[in-house]
């Protein structure tokens, strides 16, 4: 196979690479419906009100031992949650924020996870998520508009359909990313290019698949549109 730099606009817009392209689509889809469901508990938390505090959250996680047990472990508090102890209360020592992004790193992060070395840098993808959160939720408390938590929550996962990519077609998703990287170009157009598809759509179809609350789902799908390209009737709380 050619090395990604030397695509052309021609070949892109080729009979052979349309077909690849769906190909490559149709394989995606049929991965992203085979997907296991998010845990109940981490499902019934996202769609909980956003002014749950960190003991609220805790206990709703609790309720799955299998999430509670990857979440005390994630946060270093395995061995304070014996037989005797109450796993609960050691994770409500946490504040809100930190325990939403273990529920994300224990469901959805966990569920995308590779198999073997993808081509998406996850440790940098984890950042850029974090840090967008963060910077989300300081606009809206200058703002004084949405509810803070909500904010957060869907900047933390405006591009799950990047590591749904990564995760089900590592080999075209790191074609696509050497592509922008050695041309200087935008991503989402070669996404459409190389695969016939762009991250934001996928990651709005994974959001139905999950069953997202719909602002998290608008976000995802539309974190790359102007203000002024919204759809009119699109959530407020997005």
């Amino acid at each position: 196979m050619a090395d990604a730099r030397h695509y052309s606009k021609s070949h892109l817009n080729s009979p052979r690479a349309e077909a690849s392209s769906r190909g490559e689509l149709d394989l995606l889809v049929r991965q992203l419906e085979l997907l296991p469901p998010l845990p109940t508990a981490l499902s019934e938390l996202m769609r909980a009100d956003d002014h749950a505090d960190a003991d609220r959250i805790a206990r709703a996680v609790c309720s799955d031992p299998d999430t509670c047990a990857r979440m005390l472990e994630l946060a270093g508090l395995g061995g304070t949650a014996g037989p005797s102890a109450d796993p609960a209360a050691a994770l409500a020592t946490l504040d809100e924020h930190t325990l939403i992004l273990l529920v994300i790193r224990a469901g959805p992060f966990r569920i995308l996870a590779p198999t073997s070395r993808t081509p998406l840098d996850r440790r940098a993808f984890l950042t850029h998520c974090l840090a967008s959160a963060i910077a989300a939720e300081s606009a809206a408390a200058l703002l004084d508009s949405p509810p803070r938590a909500g904010v957060f929550l869907c900047a933390l996962l405006h591009d799950l359909g990047k590591l749904a990519l990564d995760a089900l077609l590592p080999k075209s998703y790191g074609r696509v990313l050497r592509t922008a990287a050695d041309a200087r170009r935008d991503l989402l157009q070669v996404e459409r290019e190389l695969l016939g598809v762009d991250h934001t759509v996928v990651g709005r179809r994974l959001g139905r698949r999950w069953h997202l609350p719909d602002c998290v789902q608008e976000v995802i799908w539309l974190h790359h549109h102007l203000p002024e390209a919204m759809p009119a009737n699109m959530d407020s709380a997005a």
